[in-house]
């Protein structure tokens, strides 16, 4: 007992002394050695040779998941694929893996090849093509080992996933399109993927010229049933940018929709009618060709931009049909064929609608020769219009009046003698009780259901129209 009691002063001596220089040896050696000399002991003690790369590092393994979004290449409306550049950055701790820095040169990281650690097989579950884990398939990816225990890997990766595409509202719509990480070899009670992240990490994004990212999200979901696994859903927002198709599109769209009016203002007697409501119909049968080209193959969503092409295209159908009718009535014989009283009457129904449009028409025209040419009569109109004429005439052969009307300019006689008409029409409306006109040649009712045709296309080209711009630029 004498002999360690007089030994230990020394021995504590001995320790203080050696102590500090140990520290200031392995200093020095931190400056002297190179970074891979002072790696090596390292590399050669961790890990173990009784560390398995198959075995997880514990029964409970936290993964936490981050997803930096580089770029957004294309998002493919028709195959419904979302292709995206992106980086995946993933973390977790093996105890297996730690040392003390003072023991090995200060050295607190060093940069192994993940076939010598174990690593979690993430899969991305919504994968466009073939579904294998991330990371090179020979694990001869660099992962980053802390002297705590903690694994860093971090890999870049061009995702192409499937998006349900909503394209209700094109070219003015917005998709949620998500990137689903999952593990399938362990359950969530054996690995629990975990993220700090709210979404997608936009740091280091670069723009896209068609799409918009209007925001992003992350949560984690269980799936299965018996056993059940972790999944970590990254989703991102994206809004088109719809100038382009306003000005390739839409705006030709209603264009031609306009055209499809403007074929009634043809006169009967030009040719080119039914040659001019064909072209119109082709050029709609391209836009529809072009619009579908854009269009997924489902069913499950219908655009409205769709159902304003296919209403257009029914109005240039109609409307090409409604002209050869209308062509056919018109160059009609009268003799070999009389016109119908049903016709007449169903005519003479709606020409109080057109009265205003003809109106002018009328008052043009003094002669009652040329109500019968346009096929427009009224019973006793004409002769007593012609009677009326002469009277006029007869009373007024004073100097006077002859002085007076050599003054006079044609103009203001056709004046005066279209308002004697208008008096003398409204005169024999209320003998006859409001009997109504009707037409009494084919060229009389062509051009009547005519003019009705053109107003009603008119009214439904603009309530179609209206009902576009209205519904795409609420969700605009």
């Amino acid at each position: 007992m004498t002999d360690l009691t007089i030994a230990s002063p020394f021995v504590n001596q001995w320790m203080r002394c050696i102590l500090p220089l140990s520290c200031l040896l392995g200093i020095v050696n931190s400056f002297v050695l190179s970074p891979s000399e002072r790696e090596r002991s390292i590399r050669q003690n961790i890990p173990s040779r009784d560390y398995s790369t198959m075995s997880r590092p514990m029964d409970m393994v936290e993964v936490d998941l981050s997803v930096h979004l580089l770029m957004v290449s294309q998002l493919n409306t028709r195959k419904e694929i979302l292709s995206t550049i992106g980086r995946v950055k993933t973390k977790w701790n093996d105890p297996a893996l730690t040392w003390y820095p003072m023991q090995h040169h200060n050295v607190t990281f060093v940069l192994l090849e993940r076939k010598y650690l174990w690593s979690p097989e993430i899969i991305i579950d919504n994968a466009a093509g073939e579904v294998k884990p991330i990371g090179d398939s020979r694990r001869e990816d660099i992962v980053r080992l802390e002297y705590t225990g903690t694994v860093h890997w971090d890999v870049s990766i061009n995702f192409h996933t499937y998006c349900d595409i909503d394209v209700t509202f094109y070219p003015f719509d917005t998709q949620r399109c998500t990137l689903d990480f999952g593990e399938w070899s362990y359950t969530n009670k054996e690995i629990n993927f975990t993220t700090v992240a709210k979404g997608l990490e936009l740091g280091p994004y670069k723009g896209n010229g068609e799409w918009d990212v209007l925001g992003t999200f992350a949560y984690p979901k269980k799936v299965g049933t018996e056993l059940q696994y972790t999944q970590l859903h990254f989703g991102l927002v994206l809004k088109r940018r719809p100038l382009y198709y306003i000005m390739n599109i839409i705006v030709p769209l209603v264009l031609i929709s306009i055209l499809c009016v403007i074929s009634f203002l043809i006169p009967l007697d030009a040719g080119e009618r039914v040659t001019y409501s064909i072209i119109v119909l082709l050029s709609l049968a391209v836009l529809l060709s072009v619009i579908s080209g854009d269009m997924p193959s489902t069913s499950k969503h219908i655009s409205v931009l769709d159902v304003y092409l296919v209403t257009v295209m029914i109005i240039g159908t109609v409307t090409c049909m409604t002209t050869i009718g209308i062509l056919r009535l018109y160059h009609r014989n009268d003799h070999e064929f009389p016109i119908p009283v049903w016709l007449q009457k169903f005519v003479s129904s709606f020409s109080p609608l057109l009265s205003r449009g003809s109106s002018s028409i009328v008052s043009q025209h003094s002669s009652p020769e040329h109500m019968t040419e346009t096929g427009w009569t009224r019973p006793h109109v004409a002769e007593d219009l012609h009677g009326q004429i002469e009277c006029w005439g007869e009373d007024t052969i004073g100097s006077d009046y002859h002085s007076r009307r050599r003054s006079e300019s044609r103009v203001f006689q056709t004046t005066r003698m279209g308002v004697r008409r208008k008096k003398s029409m409204k005169q024999e409306n209320s003998r006859e009780g409001g009997q109504t006109r009707r037409p009494d040649s084919w060229k009389g009712v062509a051009r009547a259901v005519d003019r009705f045709c053109f107003r009603l296309t008119l009214f439904i080209v603009i309530l179609t129209n209206l009902m576009m711009m209205i519904v795409l630029g609420a969700f605009s």
